[in-house]
């Protein structure tokens, strides 16, 4: 994300597949997935990365969760949310 809540994002298409698997534990829920960047990430670049979900009970309550929330609210697209750094 070039900047905030930049407006004409674009779908990209490298990335044809993710894989991912679902575990029911006793206390939670694991969610794993991989996920090929090759396509869109140059060899030693190091990229930020932010996690983030939202989550409906069956009774139609959303929950946000995010590894950061920088402000009040959830806001997603806030780069001060974007707390990892990644590299190959």
């Amino acid at each position: 994300m070039e900047a905030y809540r930049r407006i004409g994002f674009r779908e990209e298409t490298s990335i044809q597949r993710s894989q991912f698997e679902t575990q029911k534990a006793a206390n939670g829920f694991l969610l794993n997935a991989a996920f090929d960047l090759n396509p869109i990430i140059q060899a030693k670049q190091v990229f930020e990365v932010g996690i983030a979900a939202i989550l409906q009970t069956r009774y139609g309550h959303e929950t946000y969760w995010a590894l950061r929330h920088p402000g009040p609210q959830a806001d997603f697209h806030s780069r001060d949310s974007f707390i990892l750094e990644m590299a190959e």
